[in-house]
């Protein structure tokens, strides 16, 4: 199954179910493209990004939910850096969001 940033509306996360929901303005009002909420199992996207930047956010605060849950204690910047690796490696071979680019 593909999962697809632009589409997805709940997503399973160390096995929790946390809801998806896009959101105006958030870049605006919280200077964030996404965000994870323990508390109530939500990721938020903000609606107006690109896909390629609403599945970078998405594959970010799916990394950010994992750091919580799995007691990773990754820092800010490994965090970015993971999620920067693994949306490449996921998008470019086409095992989320669709095709690889290759075709």
């Amino acid at each position: 199954m593909l999962i697809r940033a632009s589409e997805a509306t709940e997503v399973s996360i160390a096995g929790l179910p946390h809801r998806v929901e896009r959101v105006p303005d958030l870049v605006r009002d919280r200077d964030a493209l996404g965000e994870f909420c323990l508390v109530k199992g939500l990721i938020r996207l903000d609606e107006g990004l690109t896909v390629d930047l609403g599945e970078a956010a998405f594959v970010h605060e799916v990394t950010e939910a994992l750091n919580v849950y799995l007691g990773l204690g990754l820092n800010h910047r490994q965090i970015v850096a993971l999620s920067k690796g693994w949306h490449q490696v996921l998008r470019d071979n086409g095992l989320i969001f669709g095709a690889g680019r290759g075709g």
